[in-house]
């Protein structure tokens, strides 16, 4: 699905719900994953930020009229579906999801098709994978929500997406499996989710762009360390 809704195509909220479902379906669907439960809130007030909340129960998916698009919408659908602590992880796979449902890479606000070719244009800005590789929900660094605006930022999304894309991709199940991980840390759900290490991954991927030297040296010792 490449269109983006706008609210006046919804007359009523049946018709909404109805939606905002069927995209829950296709979002399961487009990375293995299973369909969890999820609630969703719809705010009057137009140009608030579209946010997914965790609490006791399920899931909750903030959203205001004016984010009623389909890359938005299923974005914030995968944090749902996926709830981690890890930025890596989670941004990383509704970023890469927001892409599949958006015209091309438009959802990172990058005018490229794909997420190999954004980090191709801009393979030598790319921020240092140490900078958000480790980086926590409420951490400072590029995967930080206000951070987006820059193109550092964006870049580290992107960054993130393309690796998460390699991931689902090459293992099948990969997103099954990280369902049953949400508590596992960031290295230890991409081990039982791939059967690899995230060193592995991260080598494979590379090598995969042709970006060999993407991670310095050092950056591979420290990697190494956590």
């Amino acid at each position: 699905m490449k269109s983006r809704h706008t609210p006046q195509q919804f007359e009523d909220r049946q018709q909404l719900s109805y939606w905002l479902t069927s995209l829950v379906s296709e979002v399961a669907c487009k990375l293995g994953a299973s369909i969890t439960p999820l609630r969703f809130k719809l705010h009057s007030n137009a140009n608030s930020v579209s946010y997914t909340c965790y609490g006791e129960g399920c899931p909750e998916i903030n959203l205001s009229p004016d984010s009623l698009q389909t890359d938005v919408v299923a974005h914030e659908i995968c944090h749902g579906l996926l709830p981690f602590s890890s930025l890596f992880l989670a941004e990383g796979l509704a970023n890469y999801v927001g892409c599949l449902f958006s015209a091309g890479c438009s959802h990172l606000l990058f005018p490229q098709e794909t997420l190999s070719q954004v980090l191709s244009a801009y393979r030598d800005e790319l921020p240092p994978l140490s900078d958000f590789l480790h980086q926590q929900i409420g951490d400072p660094g590029p995967l930080a929500p206000g951070r987006f605006v820059l193109l550092e930022g964006r870049l580290a999304h992107a960054v993130s997406a393309s690796v998460m894309e390699f991931c689902v991709n090459r293992y099948s199940h990969f997103a099954a499996v990280l369902q049953s991980q949400s508590d596992a840390s960031f290295p230890m759900a991409i081990d039982r989710a791939t059967g690899d290490s995230l060193f592995k991954i991260l080598y494979d991927w590379q090598n995969h762009l042709g970006f060999e030297d993407y991670v310095s040296i050092e950056e591979k010792f420290s990697l190494l360390q956590r």
